[in-house]
């Protein structure tokens, strides 16, 4: 559309404006990414790295003593047991096997000797009072934060509340 100047019949070429509305949000500017935020994305993607990598590196090590054990399943578990634990960063773990109503440690890492051969000759009563127990009773995984004095978890049934 041409409109002429007050002053003048000349036409003219209609000229845009560019004034923002009182009051009328401004558009979002464009953010580029500071060099911290990508020092944090790489570090997070290297240690999602590392961890897939330990992953397989486990994997690898409990399928070549599955090949070697043959039907033998106590060096299978016990490589297990030592894998998650170095995986989850603990210091022992044990994996229970519920015999005759009773759970029995039938692999562990980490642990005194002694302790191991008090569980063997102690088997765990299911219960509430330990974790073995308790997972035997609710059929699945039991995640407890904090085994420390408040938590009605025991070590071990002589010390637990039936």
């Amino acid at each position: 559309m041409k409109r002429r100047r007050a002053t003048s019949l000349k036409a003219t070429k209609a000229q845009p404006t560019n004034k923002a509305k009182r009051g009328a949000p401004k558009p979002a500017r464009k953010r580029r990414a500071t060099v911290p935020s990508k020092h944090t994305e790489v570090a997070q993607l290297a240690r999602e790295r590392d961890d897939a990598i330990e992953q397989l590196s486990a994997t690898s090590e409990v399928l070549k003593v599955i090949s070697q054990s043959g039907a033998e399943l106590g060096p299978v578990l016990d490589t297990l047991v030592a894998t998650a634990a170095r995986i989850c960063m603990a210091e022992s773990g044990f994996i229970f096997q519920l015999q005759g109503g009773l759970c029995r440690m039938v692999a562990s890492f980490g642990i005194p000797p002694e302790y191991k051969d008090f569980q063997e000759s102690n088997p765990i009563v299911p219960g509430r009072g330990t974790l073995a127990g308790r997972t035997v009773l609710e059929r699945r995984a039991v995640h407890i934060e904090d085994c420390s004095g408040r938590s009605r978890i025991h070590p071990h049934p002589s010390g637990a509340s039936r």
